[in-house]
């Protein structure tokens, strides 16, 4: 038997949840790279991952993000995708992709649908969540860029227990939203 056959299985893939293979990953690997942009000019270990998606996570939270809430995301494949996502997780909310291609009303029909009030958007992409406004997403009330996620962290509420709305996610709880690239308009 090889080492690699003989070495213990990660204990993330014992979680109930995906929101607990996370939390268990991020505490077990708090040194090793975790996210990194292909020039390396952004390296992130598991633990300033950790740090970065609680202090997003109690920024959400002050926004009014629960268990439950969608949250939508337009961006590229960047560092702070994942760090949303991660924060989106360990609320229990349910984020999902936007493509960033698609014009206003083919956004404004996936936010309707999906029933977000919160978008985490690049700048560059703005304007077009801003249009879809007026094709369906009318219930959109915070668009966050991700240009300004400090000011978010910063009006986050310090005192936000993000280890107990992790720990009250359920199995049977929605983890994401997936909107195909035919997912366009009304079926």
């Amino acid at each position: 038997m090889t080492e690699a056959r003989g070495a213990a299985a990660p204990a993330a893939l014992s979680a109930a949840t995906m929101c607990g293979a996370l939390v268990t990953t991020l505490a077990e690997r708090p040194e090793a790279l975790a996210l990194r942009t292909p020039d390396d000019s952004i390296r992130m270990t598991y633990a300033q991952l950790r740090e970065r998606a609680r202090d997003v996570a109690a920024g959400l939270a002050a926004l009014g993000v629960r268990r439950g809430d969608a949250v939508g995301l337009m961006m590229v494949n960047r560092p702070e995708f994942h760090v949303v996502d991660a924060a989106t997780m360990l609320l229990g909310a349910v984020p999902f992709s936007l493509y960033n291609t698609s014009p206003p009303e083919q956004i404004g029909f996936v936010m309707s649908d999906a029933g977000n009030r919160v978008v985490v958007a690049e700048r560059r992409f703005e304007p077009v969540v801003q249009a879809a406004r007026e094709h369906g997403a009318s219930d959109v009330e915070h668009i966050l860029l991700v240009e300004e996620l400090d000011e978010l962290v910063a009006g986050g509420d310090a005192g936000f227990d993000v280890d107990a709305a992790a720990r009250a996610v359920e199995p049977t709880d929605l983890l994401t939203l997936i909107y195909t690239s035919g997912t366009t308009g009304p079926p």
